[in-house]
């Protein structure tokens, strides 16, 4: 029993450590990760318009009611989420435009099943990062950690060895953001 205490101790202290470190390098690491924010009107003409004709003929997919949270989640998936090209979105997993979500078709499968409920309920009027993550995860719980962990990786990719303390903390950074900062709305 006193050895499981011990070890116990000592895990705690090492995450505390880890955690220290993870926050120093993340205020003082230039951000490696830097990501353009993709163009809505562009990817609403290149998915939906031609999908689906003209937008302006479209009042039922070019009118979501925000703050509707009503609303079917799968529908609005179905209906609202448009899996496009990974270049499109310029980095990101998804992204809501308006009245439009999109999502790379390029993540694998579990993930991109939560991004999808991730962008849905942003279209559905909530707008917290984290509050959406925890909503999205409890619906896709493999999706979420596929998805942190597809990022994890992917965040790695290009960069140099020695720039891999930075990528760390520039990543530590993002997760807070996505999962410590919770405004109930």
């Amino acid at each position: 029993m006193k050895r499981k205490i011990i070890i116990l101790f000592f895990l705690i202290l090492a995450g505390i450590g880890i955690m220290a470190m993870l926050e120093i390098l993340s205020r003082r690491c230039p951000n490696l990760i830097r990501r353009e924010y993709p163009d809505c009107s562009y990817l609403i003409e290149k998915y939906i318009r031609g999908k689906k004709g003209d937008l302006f003929d479209l009042t039922s997919y070019n009118i979501l009611p925000r703050k509707s949270r009503e609303v079917d989640l799968d529908r609005v998936i179905e209906d609202w989420i448009f899996e496009v090209e990974k270049e499109d979105i310029k980095g990101y997993n998804g992204i809501a435009c308006g009245s439009y979500g999109f999502v790379s078709r390029e993540l694998p499968r579990f993930s991109k099943n939560y991004v999808k409920a991730h962008e849905a309920l942003h279209l559905l009027g909530y707008e917290n990062e984290t509050l959406v993550n925890y909503k999205a995860g409890l619906r896709h719980p493999a999706g979420l950690i596929q998805t942190v962990l597809y990022t994890f990786f992917l965040a790695f990719e290009g960069q140099k060895f020695r720039d891999y303390p930075c990528v760390l903390g520039n990543l530590w950074a993002g997760f807070k953001k996505y999962f410590f900062e919770l405004k109930l709305n």
